[in-house]
């Protein structure tokens, strides 16, 4: 029995290796006040794990952020190092703490977000020090004397050029507004094919390989605007400024497009922009799928092929 325990407090008390470790450094623990402080954030982490880059705010703590930066990720014994470089002050003396910064990572396999965050660092701010009694000062108060017109004439002058700069300014751009109003309404109002245009955005979305740079919501969102602008082109309705349940809605009414599949769609969408989710690399490069087949299955029911005729795919999908 007593092996027992021991083999159970041995296996509880374990070791568990973190695919991700923080440290926080600074370059000393006593500053002068108004001496900048830097302090040095270090991640060390598996190769398939996605760090999301910290965002403390303004402050960190008591003491503000001058400046960040972010260094050149190396990699250190087969695992990526990332390093975050803080310029911190503080205005007052005494003792001060930095807390933790707290790091979200990613796993190659799980969207949902874990963290990590070093310990606390603890500082102290001192003053300068010398006796501000015996400083210079003046035997009698600074004398204030009348002022004249005279005085006042620079920047009266200054005032008066700079609202006639801006007055004629002011006219300039109204004069050149209403010129170029005039030609644009000279011009013939070309016209473009909703297809074509909803095809070329796609084609130009892919290649400029959002998600795989981490924008994965603004890849979904003009996924989102490119569908919905070929449906307000084709349907004459305000697809653009409609909600999800109102366009679902609409098409329910109507029946002129595949309810199911574009609820989900949508669904996944809205969570993507408005919910966080963490999409998985399949899940992207199905979405831009999904968003050709809505928009072919609408070309298809709006201009039937004619017999024999050939249909081909536009490049790129």
């Amino acid at each position: 029995m007593k092996r027992f325990l021991i083999l159970l407090f041995l296996l509880f008390n374990l070791p568990v290796f973190s695919q991700v470790r923080v440290e926080a450094s600074v370059d000393s623990s006593d500053y002068l006040i108004g001496d900048w402080i830097t302090l040095k954030l270090t991640v060390l982490h598996d190769e398939n794990v996605r760090i999301a880059p910290p965002e403390p705010g303004e402050k960190l703590g008591k003491l503000d952020i001058i400046n960040r930066y972010a260094e050149t990720p190396q990699l250190q014994g087969g695992m990526v190092k990332d390093i975050w470089i803080y310029t911190l002050a503080a205005y007052d003396t005494g003792r001060f703490v930095i807390p933790a910064v707290e790091i979200n990572y990613f796993n190659e396999s799980d969207t949902t977000a874990s963290a990590a965050a070093a310990d606390s660092i603890e500082i102290f701010i001192h003053s300068a020090g010398g006796d501000t009694l015996s400083a210079p000062h003046d035997i009698k108060p600074p004398v204030n004397l009348p002022r004249a017109l005279e005085d006042y004439l620079p920047y009266i002058i200054g005032l008066l050029a700079a609202a006639l700069a801006a007055g004629g300014y002011f006219f300039w751009k109204r004069w050149r507004k209403e010129r170029d109003a005039k030609m644009v309404e000279s011009l013939p109002e070309i016209q473009i094919d909703p297809y074509e245009r909803a095809v070329k955005r796609l084609v130009d979305l892919k290649n400029r390989n959002l998600w795989r740079k981490g924008y994965v919501k603004d890849y979904y969102s003009e996924l989102s605007e490119i569908l919905k602008e070929y449906y307000e082109g084709v349907f004459k309705i305000p697809a653009l400024e409609m909600t999800s349940e109102e366009l679902l809605d609409h098409f329910t009414r109507k029946k002129t497009v595949s309810i199911d599949a574009l609820k989900w769609y949508l669904m996944e969408a809205d969570l993507v922009k408005f919910a966080k989710m963490m999409p998985s690399a399949e899940d992207c490069e199905n979405a831009m799928e999904k968003t050709y087949d809505f928009i072919r299955e609408v070309k298809r029911a709006a201009v039937p092929s004619a017999a024999g005729e050939t249909v081909t795919e536009e490049a790129g999908f």
